[in-house]
This record gives structure tokens, sequence and C-alpha cells, in this order.
């Protein structure tokens, strides 16, 4: 007899009332809705652009809407990311939507601070990247985690001294504090190098060559018979009596025609100007 039933047989018994007939008919909607619930089997595999939006919200995937181009983007890559949120994968696949080459994701081993971690990478990041890269971070590693620094090319570690607290205070890591959008705070620890070298035509490089080599023998050239004499001591007389006198002494001669004489009467015991006596030979 159930070879003979089709969807449309009722399956009412033969004595049956209007209205266990009415109820029937009632729930016969396969004929109705037919041709909308087959429509519905895939609809997401291939949506409609007006149904991505939608779609994005029921996944909880709108957090990513600033970081990937489009909708289809997020769909694609951030299912494939909730997935494994909350591990090592999702922290390098978030990182890589930024285009920032990760080198390593370190934990941090201490017994205390567990949950900390820190990315080296491989390139240097900016203030708007370095914002994204934490926002990004904070979605994709788990709750407990906390990204709490940032290296590029600079990554020198802490001095234990001691277990004490003093020596806590003077071991620290490489880098600087830098303030997020969000009001927390990271360390970013990065290093640029910049070439010094220009080029230049072969004429160019001789005349600099010969300056440089004037400028050496001007600087090493030996002047004999410069002398300066040094500053008395300020005298403690009152100022219409005396005053201070700084007498210097510049004599330019020839190698060997210097004949001055000092006096032995120390500087720090007069209270009047030395007389310094220079003799000329003629030549």
């Amino acid at each position: 007899m159930s070879e003979n039933l089709t969807p449309n047989t009722p399956l009412v018994p033969p004595n049956h009332t209007t209205l266990q007939w009415a109820l029937d008919q009632h729930g016969q909607l396969t004929q109705t809705l037919e041709a909308g619930i087959s429509l519905l089997r895939g609809f997401k595999s291939h949506p409609n652009p007006n149904l991505l939006p939608w779609l994005v919200w029921e996944y909880g995937l709108d957090p990513l809407e600033p970081y990937l181009d489009n909708l289809d983007e997020v769909l694609l890559q951030g299912l494939s990311w909730q997935r494994i949120r909350g591990t090592r994968a999702s922290l390098a696949m978030a990182v890589g939507w930024l285009g920032v080459p990760l080198v390593q994701i370190e934990e941090s081993g201490s017994l205390r601070h567990f949950y900390r971690y820190q990315l080296h990478l491989d390139s240097v990041p900016g203030e708007w990247q370095l914002n994204r890269l934490a926002q990004l971070s904070e979605l994709s590693a788990p709750a407990r985690s906390q990204l709490v620094r940032v290296t590029y090319q600079l990554d020198i570690r802490e001095l234990a001294l001691s277990s004490g607290q003093f020596g806590d205070l003077l071991s620290d890591q490489s880098g600087f504090r830098y303030t997020l959008q969000d009001g927390k705070q990271v360390r970013l620890s990065r290093q640029r190098s910049h070439s010094d070298g220009a080029d230049m035509s072969a004429h160019s490089g001789s005349g600099v060559l010969r300056k440089r080599g004037q400028l050496w023998g001007h600087v090493h050239s030996s002047r004999l018979g410069s002398l300066v004499l040094s500053e008395p001591p300020a005298s403690h007389l009152l100022a219409g009596i005396s005053h201070q006198r700084n007498i210097a002494s510049h004599i330019h001669t020839q190698p060997g025609l210097w004949q001055g004489s000092w006096s032995t009467v120390s500087w720090s015991h007069s209270q009047t100007p030395q007389l310094v006596q220079c003799h000329y030979s003629l030549t």
C-alpha cells in the first residue's frame, strides 16, 4: 500500500472529520514552498552581493572588515581564520593580511608572565601599521594572551642582576613604550640603517681629494715660536686702581730666530702685568 502513496496522498482515515481534513491539507506546504526550499541549498557558497553584509554579520566576521579589501575576502579568509582562532597559526595569518613579514612568535618562558608574547618582524612597522597589528593580534591570539613587544633588527634582552626587586629595576629590554590608540602600551624595538655612499665623477672625486689634502697640510703645519701667555689671577685691588688684564703674545718667527726670555717670577704671586723681553736677530 505504501507503494501507491504520493506526496499529495492524504493520510487521514476514511472516517475523518472535516476538521481533520482541513488540518491535513494545511500541513501540505511542499508544493507551495518547494521552489523556495530548493533555492536555499548552496546559496551561501555563491551568495548575492546584497547578502554579503548579512553573512559577515551572521558568522561574526565584521571586526575583520577594516583589514581586508572586500567582503568576499572577509568571508573567504575569515572563515578559515575563525576555525583556527586562538592559535599561533591564526596570529600568523592575521599578520600576513597587513603585508608584514613575520619572523617569529615568541612566548614568554616566565611562569609569572606566561601570558605575554612578542612578535619579531622582518620590516619596520609605522605608527599606523603598529596600531593595526596590535588590534589584529588581540583578535587572533588567545583571550588570556597579551602582546608586550614588537622587534625589528634590534633585540637586546634584559640582564638579570639579582632575584630581588632592586635588580628588576635595573633589568630591561631594548625599545621604547608606545601608546596605542586604545590606551594600551606596547614596547617597540627597531633599528634602521642608512647607507652613506654617493656617486660622483672622476673630476669631482679628484677635487675632493685635493681639497682634503690641502686641509690636512694646513692643520698639521708646524709654527715654531707661537706662544700664548696664560691669564693672570683676578686682582683683588679696587677697580679704580687696577683692573684685570689678559695678555697674549703671538710671535711668529722663522725657525731658529726666537730669542725671547721669560721672567722667573710666578704669575700666581704677582699683582701687576709681567714684562716679556723679546730680541730679534737681524737677518
